[in-house]
């Protein structure tokens, strides 16, 4: 025999060490994508926040230059007076009060202005000719940067009287304080802001790296996050539409010192998980051999044992509690053992004894000398017939009982044996009992132990009818049930208590009580061939009827040839 080279103590380190690795690697696994998912998730939402913050702002700041356009295109509408006194008013007093406008002019279609009598033809503009042609909206021109202010110009077509004839507004608008908003935020390294309008022009940069590839970056992302990654810098890109504006706000957040952040984090936790694997595979170690040390030591005293199981002594070893335990478990090995030798011993003997039993019950002497006798006496009455009946009856019962001595037969024959025998009792005991016997066909291409239906049929007759004052009816049963055959003999004759169906219970499996021989023999013949998953069960009820089952597994049962 080929022994295993391993030592216990070596499939235990090996063992445990492999689960303490699958724990840490997990365990990191667990802690670094939580981690690292909490902190992008922590980056975006910041980046998002920061994004709608300076949307927010920069949509006020629209909204305040709609505002006044909306003012001055109300006191356009209400100037009667031919010069707009009220209207250049009205300007002057806007300029005064917000100082971010730089200049405010309003032109009629033909270019000339309507408020400033200084003013040039304007009508060949870009911002006038947008103004034209897209009346309704308002039109932002892109961030001009002059003289260290940022300059945009606000422009749309306003009606100037209550004829709704049509007029181009202009605002000159320093846009300084709010492209300075973008500065004070903390975008990262070369983190940055890009405004461009809804076809994609750039309108304002922060910047003067990127941006004609960032364009195309943002045509992809249309509106929301994305990410891009340039020279080594990674940006996470935030979009958004600045209301009541055609202008949309690009934010770049330079995402390196989160990645470093990261980074850092991952090379701490790999120096501590292999610090703890370090130390975890020392105590692993040490722990192992303080417990296999005894095992090792009693390993060595039983493999120069020689057993032999009926001779074996219990082992007198002493040591620590562990060893203690394995040597009792050892001789407690021994004595079951020695048990269940003994009663391998015993179940082979009560085997040869039911066998016997079995013989015993095919050729019964008074079974036989009664039959024989009533043949004669029907031969007497001139009953020919039926004594010829008997005797051809009484031929089949003894050929299907020999089977040329082979103990397994087909199901057809054990019902034939069985019909033979109830035939000829039902000669010898006239109107006693009568029977009926139904078995589904599909139960006879399997073969069964020979003489299990005869001895309880032969049960019934003495037991349960033979005295009867009426008419006894004995049926006999057969059909397939979840993979199992199942023949039942039932008698309708004086039935049993549940106290003595129990006691026949406990008469099978006890080798001292002999009560109850025919069943007791048909059970333990059944157990000893078939095993535990066949079984023999008894129903019954007082001054009714008795009914025996009798089940046997198809996976234990032989096909007929």
């Amino acid at each position: 025999m080929k022994l295993n080279k391993r030592s216990f103590s070596s499939i235990i380190v090996i063992a445990n060490f492999l689960i303490f690795l699958l724990l840490l690697i997990v365990t990191y696994s667990l802690t670094y994508n939580v981690f690292s998912n909490n902190i992008r998730k922590y980056s975006n939402k910041m980046i998002q926040e920061t994004s709608n913050q300076l949307v927010y702002n920069y949509e006020g700041y629209v909204s305040n230059v709609i505002q006044i356009s909306d003012s001055i295109q109300l006191g356009m509408q209400s100037d009667s007076s031919a010069t707009h006194e009220t209207t250049k008013s009205l300007i002057k007093t806007l300029k005064l009060m917000k100082p971010e406008i730089l200049n405010i002019d309003i032109y009629d279609l033909e270019g000339s202005s309507l408020i400033d009598s200084n003013s040039g033809n304007v009508v060949d503009e870009d911002w006038f000719i947008r103004a034209d042609q897209d009346q309704p909206l308002h039109l932002f021109s892109p961030i001009n940067p002059t003289d260290e202010k940022y300059l945009v110009h606000f422009s749309k077509a306003i009606p100037v009287n209550k004829k709704n004839e049509k007029a181009i507004l202009r605002l000159d608008i320093d846009f300084t304080e709010i492209v300075d908003l973008g500065y004070k935020i903390d975008l990262g390294n070369n983190g940055h802001i890009l405004i461009v309008d809804d076809e994609y022009n750039l309108i304002y940069s922060s910047t003067v790296r990127y941006v004609e590839n960032e364009i195309d970056l943002l045509k992809d992302i249309v509106l929301g996050i994305g990410a891009y990654e340039l020279d080594g810098d990674r940006f996470t890109v935030s979009l958004q539409t600045i209301p009541n504006s055609r202008w949309r706000v690009a934010m770049f957040y330079n995402t390196n010192d989160v990645e470093t952040t990261l980074n850092s984090f991952i090379l701490i936790l790999s120096l501590f998980e292999i610090g703890v694997f370090i130390l975890g595979t020392f105590v692993i170690i040490l722990v192992t051999k303080k417990l296999t040390t005894p095992l090792k030591n009693l390993e060595h005293k039983m493999s120069h044992i020689d057993i032999k199981y009926e001779d074996e002594n219990p082992m007198p070893i002493k040591g620590p509690r562990e060893i203690v335990s394995l040597t009792e478990s050892y001789n407690l090995m021994i004595e079951e053992i020695k048990g269940l030798i003994n009663q391998v011993r015993e179940e082979q003997k009560n085997q040869r004894k039911s066998e016997l039993k079995a013989l015993q019950n095919q050729i019964n002497p008074h079974f036989l000398y009664n039959t024989l006798d009533s043949i004669v006496w029907m031969i007497d009455s001139d009953q020919k017939t039926d004594a010829q009946n008997m005797i051809i009856a009484l031929a089949k019962l003894f050929r299907i009982s020999i089977s040329r001595g082979n103990n397994i037969i087909p199901v057809k024959n054990e019902i034939e044996h069985v019909k033979n025998y109830l035939y000829i009792q039902s000669m010898r005991y006239k109107d006693a009992f009568t029977f009926e016997i139904n078995v589904d066909e599909e139960c006879y291409k399997y073969k069964v132990m020979k003489l299990i239906l005869q001895p309880i049929v032969e049960n019934s007759i003495y037991h349960g009818l033979k005295n009867r004052v009426d008419a006894g009816l004995i049926e006999i049963e057969g059909h397939m049930e979840d993979s199992n055959l199942i023949l039942s003999i039932t008698d309708n004759g004086y039935g049993m208590s549940e106290e003595k169906i129990q006691d026949l219970y406990d008469k099978f499996n006890n080798p001292d009580l002999n009560d109850g021989v025919g069943l007791k023999n048909v059970y333990q013949r059944l157990r000893l061939y078939y095993g535990e998953k066949s079984y023999l069960k008894i129903f019954s009820e007082e001054d009714e009827y008795t009914k025996i089952v009798i089940s046997i597994p198809v996976e234990v049962m032989d096909n007929e040839a």
